[in-house]
């Protein structure tokens, strides 16, 4: 039997390289409003789709790239690779755009704007997962006990770097801190009713030498732990925990977010043949101890991972505590972007941090809900448009896309050397099954 090696890979064949001024994506869809020079959203939004020259070049680098593909199968027929035990399954081209608005592949370090997941045609693979590891992962199921005891290999490695003085106070800490979040797993993750659901949430902390436990907010130095929550949503847990301060917060977050993803017409912005797989947001914390998502993707703490169910339990839906509007962190204070904001009735203001200061702006749901829907557009395009040039052996059937948060509340695809704070995932529709004759 053959086995199956995923490996990524990037293929330029007669690729072009970035293109002409003429042939730039659209302004509005990788620069925000605040640091594009318009006056208004209203302006900034009258530009919304490519123009021909950028659609031909996004074309040729398309095909270019299938046809690259199709060379490798024909390759393996004519060679002894395909003779052995090793069959090249998948592949990944990322694709960046250039601070001129240029898209074209990614040839270096960095953060990918588009990553296109490619496997040869009717062949069957799960949807591909690049995050980094974490330190413990739980699904809010767990007794205290049984924290404490996962929690124990950490504590003790934690402990034997010498740089935290007080032990008990640390494993105190830790445990409560943990346990907190326990508590908002389990709320999140016991409702069938909800269409959106919280399939993790990764949170990074500091820990001090006096064995304090804090949410990571800069970058910084010290000792940093990475939890995870991979809630089993339909299973009722056997015990309650209080929740921390901090997952109240987050919980009210989390609702807006649900409530706000609730409103969006998929069936109208998707792409054709493939399906919304999950959002990842990033997650930061302001003033005394709140939660927000994250301006850019440098200045997270956290992830939260939303995916939405394919069948809805048909149970009543007991609405949690929504936030009258969604709160966007920038590390640093942009005036800016202040002034935009004064200027376009947003609310702001500002706070400091450990090392410098910071902004907040208050986001109205509604247009929230918009930038979450030009965010489907955009990577419904480039899932389209992929989907278009495939060759005749392979197939995409996944395609991640990343992108900066407006203080307007728009969206802006990530350009190269920049970070995303939100991650849409869009992966291939199953085929219907064929009605069987009786």
């Amino acid at each position: 039997m053959k086995r199956l090696i995923q490996i990524a890979l990037i293929f330029v064949v007669s690729l072009p390289v970035f293109a002409t001024e003429e042939g730039t994506l659209p302004g509005n869809w990788y620069q925000l409003p605040e640091d594009a020079n318009y006056s208004s959203r209203a302006d900034w939004e009258r530009e919304t789709a490519p123009n021909a020259t950028a659609v031909e070049n996004i074309e040729r680098l398309l095909k270019s790239h299938s046809s690259g593909l199709d060379g490798i199968s024909n390759f393996e027929k004519s060679s002894r690779i395909a003779k052995g035990d090793w069959n090249l399954a998948a592949l990944i081209l990322d694709l960046t755009v250039s601070a001129s608005g240029a898209l074209g592949v990614l040839m270096a370090k960095g953060e990918a704007t588009a990553s296109l997941y490619w496997r040869r045609v009717q062949q069957t693979l799960e949807e591909q997962h690049e995050d980094g590891g974490s330190d413990l992962i739980l699904s809010g199921e767990e007794s205290r006990s049984d924290v404490e005891a996962k929690l124990e290999p950490i504590i003790r490695a934690t402990l034997a770097t010498g740089e935290v003085n007080d032990a008990p106070e640390f494993r105190r800490n830790l445990l409560n801190t943990v346990m907190g979040y326990q508590g908002l797993i389990q709320d999140v993750g016991i409702d069938p009713g909800r269409e959106w659901y919280v399939s993790k949430l990764r949170l990074d902390f500091s820990v001090d030498i006096s064995g304090k436990v804090n949410p990571v907010t800069t970058v910084g130095g010290g000792i940093r732990l990475r939890f995870e929550w991979e809630p089993a949503t339909d299973r009722v847990p056997h015990a309650r925990f209080a929740r921390h301060r901090g997952a109240d917060e987050l919980g009210g977050l989390l609702e807006t977010l649900r409530q706000t993803l609730q409103k969006v017409s998929y069936a109208d912005l998707g792409p054709t043949g493939f399906t919304i797989k999950s959002l990842k947001f990033g997650l930061g914390l302001y003033g005394e101890g709140k939660f927000g998502v994250v301006k850019v993707g440098a200045s997270v703490m956290g992830h939260l991972y939303l995916a939405k169910r394919t069948i809805v339990h048909p149970v009543a839906e007991t609405p949690g505590q929504a936030l009258p509007a969604i709160p966007l962190i920038e590390i640093g204070n942009d005036t800016g972007h202040a002034i935009y904001a004064t200027a376009n009735g947003i609310s702001h203001q500002t706070w400091n941090y450990r090392g410098g200061r910071g902004a907040v702006y208050q986001i109205p749901v509604e247009m929230f809900r918009k930038g979450l829907e030009k965010a489907i557009q955009i990577g419904s395009y480039l899932a389209e448009r992929s989907n278009r040039s495939k060759g005749k052996n392979w197939e995409l059937y996944q395609l991640k896309t990343e992108f900066a948060l407006s203080l307007a509340g728009t969206v802006g695809l990530v350009t190269i050397g920049g970070t995303g704070a939100l991650e849409l995932v869009f992966v291939k529709a199953a085929a219907a099954p064929l009605a069987q004759s009786l």
